[in-house]
């Protein structure tokens, strides 16, 4: 494996861990408590959807 393969693995293994716990961390156990465990977790999916949303509109070059 290159190094330019080991430090891609590596930066989206522990961005993806970042975002799990930031997103997941507060906001979840927050929702969960007044809202049931189904529309919290639905309501954590809309936010990833709203935050990387942008992105689907970036320009194609």
């Amino acid at each position: 494996m290159t190094s330019a393969a080991v430090n891609f693995a590596l930066i989206f293994v522990f961005a993806g861990l970042g975002e799990e716990f930031g997103w997941r961390g507060p906001a979840l156990p927050r929702l969960q408590q007044s809202r049931g465990p189904l529309a919290a977790s639905v309501l954590v999916g809309l936010m990833w959807f709203a935050w990387y949303l942008p992105l689907g509109f970036g320009t194609r070059e």
